[in-house]
């Protein structure tokens, strides 16, 4: 499983907007959709 520090490598900012953006405690799920994310360790690094 690729980590995501590689896989989302800069786009931390982003991700944190587009929480912040959705009311700051956003669906996992929807997270994992919106940014390709397909594990469970990706959805919990941003909750």
């Amino acid at each position: 499983m690729q980590s995501f520090r590689n896989k989302f490598a800069g786009r931390e900012l982003e991700i944190l907007n587009y929480i912040n953006e959705n009311g700051g405690n956003p669906n996992g799920y929807l997270v994992m959709e919106h940014f390709g994310a397909k594990d469970y360790i990706a959805w919990r690094r941003f909750t």
